[in-house]
């Protein structure tokens, strides 16, 4: 709900937190499941991304089980690039590819 001021160049941390609502299922332990991330401008109707999903993979090959209830908080953090657009971002989320996207409008600003 709030707005952050960030210039290009500056590092941008996001917490994106996850609850399992339904059956428990195996999980690898990495950020790959939470790929499907993007934050981008819209501007003049075109989608600019200065993050797109995998920055943080890992090939980590230990499981885990993501139990019904539970929540997970994944941390991304990126560096804006330099000639990143100027104006408010927002930010899409899916899990694991499942369901309907989530888009939280201005995330951030990059003045």
């Amino acid at each position: 709900s709030e707005v952050y001021v960030y210039e290009q160049g500056d590092t941008v941390e996001i917490n994106v937190t996850v609850k399992n609502v339904g059956r428990p299922f195996e999980q690898r332990i990495s950020f790959s499941d939470a790929e499907d991330i993007r934050i981008y401008n819209v501007c003049d109707e075109e989608q600019k991304d200065i993050y797109t999903g995998d920055m943080s993979k890992t090939d980590a090959l230990k499981f885990w089980i993501f139990k019904s209830r539970v929540t997970k908080t994944y941390n991304v953090v990126f560096r804006i690039p330099e000639n990143a657009d100027r104006g408010v971002y927002n930010m899409t989320v899916r899990y694991r590819g499942i369901g309907e996207p989530i888009t939280f409008e201005n995330v951030f600003e990059i003045k």
